[in-house]
């Protein structure tokens, strides 16, 4: 399935942040469950990102580090949940796919907090069709002065609870859906608002398959006519660094750094948010024609401006829309309030300037005619938005 994508460039000048060496996690099952009424017959692994598990911060400044599992990811997921789940004689024998598995943790000066958040899809398959039984989550936080050392634990207590959690349902009596994986061809649906709840990225956002549907704050962060930032409470098993999107069954909001939430203006083809976009001459498009690399491998968003690098891994850093002024010294940045919009049939970011409004109102001259003789703002801008969602 198509990603977002940003400038790498744009998080190096705005974070200051250097690569660490990688961390090795491995994982240690010392004990199976042999009350599960279903054996594992199936790993698949279907995270955006599958070079590491997640990205910690340590240090002055941003020191970003992988987390990664030491060994081939595929065969420790299987070695894994073979010990954990082996196979038994008159059992059901399931798939089962890993849809997210993220370790972070937040290590401030005077609390530690270590997380896990993982998503499993269990599936049953019939010839090359896979049908699936239900998705289920686990978050799993600890508190210590040790948690940057007991990440691997914290895994496999989160793929545990996935597993129980799915035993303890009515998974034998449960409908069967037939599932598109890896999920490449699903379009977004965008005549309906994703449901109530937390998104850790686009993925799930797309697949209106929320992370958590606890209930969380949304307040105002300031008070500017030119555009509002807000601020989310989320529930405290969350690391809420990680969350990418959130829709309160009424818009949806985007995170655009550490602690603020850009709200959508207009919902629908083209998702459209307004805030400050750090850009140089000539960079007006972020899509997948500007892709960059990050250590050999493409860098997948969780939030469509946004922002982070490598989210779906667990870093926060940097923001392409950022709610503060630029840095000090940067001569070439135009700090300027401006619009994107996510099209939602191409999975791809772009910034709404003249050209892209030019080429998307091509079937519409009346509509194009009339933006050439508006101010062109953003409130403008977001009006052939709003024109262009309605027809379709």
């Amino acid at each position: 399935m198509k990603q977002l994508f940003i400038f790498i460039g744009l998080f190096y000048t705005f974070a200051g942040c250097c690569q660490m060496r990688d961390i090795e996690i491995t994982l240690n099952t010392d004990s199976a469950f042999i009350a599960y009424g279903f054996s594992c017959k199936e790993i698949l692994d279907d995270r955006a990102i599958k070079d590491n598990i997640g990205y910690v911060s340590r240090g002055i400044g941003r020191n970003n580090s992988k987390l990664v599992l030491t060994g081939d990811s595929s065969e420790i997921f299987k070695q894994t949940f073979k010990n954990l789940r082996p196979k038994s004689d008159n059992k059901t024998e399931l798939v089962l796919i890993i849809r997210n598995l993220i370790a972070s943790e937040n290590i401030g000066t005077q609390n530690q907090f270590g997380y896990c958040n993982a998503e499993i899809e269990f599936a049953k398959r019939e010839d090359t069709a896979l049908y699936s039984l239900g998705i289920f989550h686990s978050s799993i936080t600890e508190r210590s002065t040790r948690v940057k050392y007991t990440h691997g634990k914290r895994i496999v207590e989160a793929l545990e609870e996935c597993l129980e959690k799915f035993n303890e349902s009515d998974w034998k009596n449960q409908a069967t859906k037939l599932i598109d994986y890896p999920y490449k061809n699903i379009p977004f649906d965008y005549k309906n608002l994703p449901p109530k709840g937390v998104y850790l990225n686009y993925s799930n956002l797309k697949r209106k398959a929320p992370f958590n549907t606890s209930d969380f704050e949304i307040q105002k962060a300031n008070n500017s006519i030119k555009f509002t930032t807000y601020k989310i409470s989320f529930a405290k098993e969350l690391n809420s660094k990680l969350i990418g999107f959130v829709s309160d069954g009424n818009d949806i909001y985007m995170r655009i750094n550490e602690t603020h939430f850009l709200k959508s203006e207009s919902y629908g083809k083209y998702i459209f948010f307004r805030g400050k976009i750090p850009t140089t001459p000539g960079n007006t498009a972020i899509d997948k024609s500007e892709r960059q690399s990050h250590q050999g491998s493409d860098v997948v968003v969780i939030a469509a401006a946004a922002v982070i690098i490598g989210i779906t891994a667990g870093i926060m850093g940097g923001g392409f829309f950022i709610a503060s002024p630029a840095p000090s010294g940067n001569t070439t940045t135009n700090m300027s309030i401006k619009g994107v919009v996510i099209d939602t049939e191409t999975d791809e970011l772009k910034v709404v300037t003249d050209m892209f409004l030019y080429r998307i109102t091509k079937p519409y001259p009346l509509m194009l005619k009339a933006y050439r003789k508006s101010r062109r703002k953003p409130d403008d801008k977001r009006k052939v938005i709003d024109a262009i969602n309605a027809k379709f």
